[in-house]
């Protein structure tokens, strides 16, 4: 059960980025706000199609497949007053931004049933390139408990997680281990800098003790040093050899070879900049394992706006 309109579209303007239809999903309290602020800075200077998805709670759980007109009254009702309150707030912030897409009425969907459901179809329905979420706890960090979690998990493409006031990007950092995941996060950036006139650092951290081995007493001249420095070189050959032959887009970037311990190094290095852009993939229905372990550790932990961009040719495990 849901609100009609058509999709709402700023003016568009002649860009590369992969990125023409977002959608943004908001809550009754304001809490996400820095998110919607974002998408429709995003869809300004995209000239992207943007829509403001809101979910709201049912009398049933499975309302859905309830056929009793009471139910189904009562659920209109709830519909129809939070698309009232979720346009006015969303004009509020439209006339902040003096944003000259479609007003406030064609941009907002409400719809009956659970949050992250809601977002994930709807997403799905539109075929959405991006969502856009923000924080859903008052103290200011994100709950990967529930909706948060469950979005990051399924989401058919990338989920931008803004919890901070919008900011002009133009530093975007792209952590990369060479994996097709990582590569098409770190083409999508330059895309978007592109577009928006950002610079790109693509970063790669060699974690040493992940191949660290002890030295046998009876070969001396063979231990963790030798094992380490091998693999550190083919690691930087690699690397080297991938940045050379990476279609840029003409953005100003720079790409480092950098020892560290990755989760840490790359939260270091994003208080230099303004979004983080990584890749994720898919093998589990567990939203840290699904994402990747450092992924999931820096979209809890950063300061800075995160994008997780998922390849589309990943399919999930039942």
């Amino acid at each position: 059960m849901a609100t009609e309109h058509k999709a709402a579209r700023a003016p568009r303007t002649s860009t590369s980025a992969d990125l023409k239809h977002i959608v943004v999903a908001i809550d009754a309290e304001g809490l996400a706000d820095h998110a919607l602020r974002a998408a429709l800075d995003l869809a300004r200077k995209l000239g992207a199609e943007v829509e403001v998805v809101h979910a709201v709670g049912s009398a049933l759980p499975h309302w859905e497949y309830v056929e009793d007109p009471r139910v189904a009254a009562k659920n209109a009702g709830l519909v129809t007053t939070a698309w009232k309150a979720a346009t006015a707030h969303v004009e509020r912030v439209i006339a902040d931004l003096k944003y000259e897409g479609e007003s406030a009425r064609d941009l907002v969907r409400v719809i009956a049933g659970p949050a992250a459901k809601v977002i994930l179809d709807e997403a799905q329905r539109v075929d959405a390139d991006l969502i856009m979420l923000g924080t859903h706890r008052r103290r200011g960090m994100m709950d990967f408990g529930s909706t948060v979690r469950a979005v990051l998990a399924k989401a058919p493409k990338g989920v931008w997680v803004q919890t901070q006031p919008v900011q002009p990007i133009q530093r975007i950092l792209a952590p990369v281990d060479l994996s097709p995941d990582s590569l098409l996060a770190l083409s999508q950036a330059c895309a978007l800098a592109k577009v928006i006139g950002a610079s790109v650092r693509a970063v790669q951290v060699f974690r040493t003790v992940a191949y660290m081995v002890p030295t046998w007493p009876d070969y001396p001249d063979y231990g963790g040093d030798y094992v380490i420095e091998g693999v550190r070189r083919e690691r930087l050959t690699e690397f080297e050899k991938a940045m050379a032959e990476f279609d840029w887009r003409g953005v100003p970037h720079q790409a480092d070879f950098l020892d560290g311990e990755p989760i840490e190094t790359i939260l270091d290095l994003s208080r230099s900049c303004d979004l983080v852009a990584l890749g994720t993939h898919g093998r589990t229905g567990f939203a840290a394992a699904l994402l990747g372990n450092v992924a999931y550790t820096v979209l809890k932990r950063c300061d800075k706006p995160v994008w997780a961009i998922r390849h589309p040719e990943r399919q999930f495990l039942t």
